[in-house]
């Protein structure tokens, strides 16, 4: 299922935004984290096989940079326990940028708050770029 947006005939195709420069994204495969959207429950989460525009600080007029187009080639769902315990690996964490679990998990609850990190499912999507 690919969700475009048509902007004056044009087809778009929707964004993921970074809000820091990870290294990971200058490889062709590279994965990322991101809680269900929320209009999910209207069929309009995120997708295996859906084309993406990637930014940078999408939301930041002065700063926003286009950065590429990728496809989602793989997502799975996972939980954050509670108490800050993460059922993400080190590994998977030292791949995506942190310098270990808990470093990840700060982030989230700086990001998100701790009550969403807590109760919300995240899933880790693989991306390449095309």
């Amino acid at each position: 299922m690919l969700y475009v947006r048509l902007n004056k005939g044009r087809i778009e195709l929707r964004i993921i935004s970074f809000t820091e420069m990870w290294d990971k994204l200058n490889y062709d495969e590279f994965t990322t984290w991101r809680f269900p959207r929320k209009d999910a429950p209207k069929g309009r989460d995120w997708h295996i096989g859906e084309k993406v525009q990637c930014y940078y600080k999408n939301r930041s007029p002065k700063n926003r940079k286009y950065l590429f187009n990728a496809e989602i080639i793989s997502k799975e769902p996972r939980r954050i326990l509670l108490n800050g315990c993460i059922n993400i690996g080190i590994y998977e964490a030292k791949a995506d940028g942190f310098i270990d679990d808990k470093a990840m998990f700060k982030f989230f609850v700086k990001e998100h708050g701790r009550t969403k990190v807590e109760l919300d499912e995240i899933n880790k999507f693989t991306l390449r770029k095309i």
